[in-house]
């Protein structure tokens, strides 16, 4: 019996206009700032998403980032769940052109 595994590589491209990689903990406070790059949690998550199957495991070897790393803040109006009269504003980062 041959304990050997075996490899399979497979490829693809994610875009978008506007993304987001934050720290689990900054999710508890109202600024967020994002990762110039994707975060490797965020990478195997895409992966999933697109292969999933539960026999198969996967591992993000290699990203390439093809646009310019370009970041822009937007102010955004969070609302209180307890109080709907008040409003918090919040700063989001985000990467722009992904």
């Amino acid at each position: 019996m041959n304990n050997l595994k075996e490899k399979t590589t497979f490829y693809f491209r994610a875009w978008g206009d506007w993304a987001l990689f934050t720290d689990p903990i900054m999710k508890l406070s109202g600024e967020k700032f994002t990762y110039p790059v994707p975060t490797y949690q965020a990478l195997k998550g895409i992966c999933e998403s697109i292969y999933w199957k539960p026999t198969i495991v996967i591992y993000v070897d290699k990203v390439r980032i093809m646009n310019p790393i370009d970041l822009e803040a937007k102010d955004i109006r969070l609302f209180k769940y307890n109080d709907s009269s008040k409003s918090d504003l919040a700063r989001y980062t985000y990467l722009k052109n992904v």
